[in-house]
């Protein structure tokens, strides 16, 4: 070895903590949804152009409030029912071993 250089050590595996590598996994998520993101309103852009196309947008427009109430009537459903199991585990979880069981029919 010279006289300016420095023995530098290889970086293996297991050598990054925890927690560098959550935050690179939360960076890795959010860049694929905003690529995601950046390919559907390509997506929306190209099917405006196509004049055959077009008619699939026209028809969610015309569509958007009966598509919006149903969304919100699932948001509404999704939300009791989660509130629902965060306040009763007991309940939700009898009631899944309930439908679990085998049936047994009476001849």
């Amino acid at each position: 070895m010279g006289l300016f250089q420095r023995e530098v050590e290889p970086v293996g595996v297991g050598d990054h903590s925890p927690q560098l590598e959550r935050a690179a996994d939360a960076v890795l998520g959010y860049l694929i949804a905003f690529l995601v993101l950046l390919a559907t309103v390509k997506l929306w852009h190209l099917l405006r152009l196509n004049p055959k196309l077009h008619m699939i947008t026209a028809t969610l427009q015309r569509a958007w409030t009966d598509i919006s109430g149903f969304l919100v009537v699932m948001t509404i459903m999704f939300l009791a029912y989660s509130i629902a199991v965060r306040t009763f585990p007991r309940l939700t979880s009898t009631l899944c071993w309930s439908f679990s069981k085998p049936v047994h029919f009476v001849k």
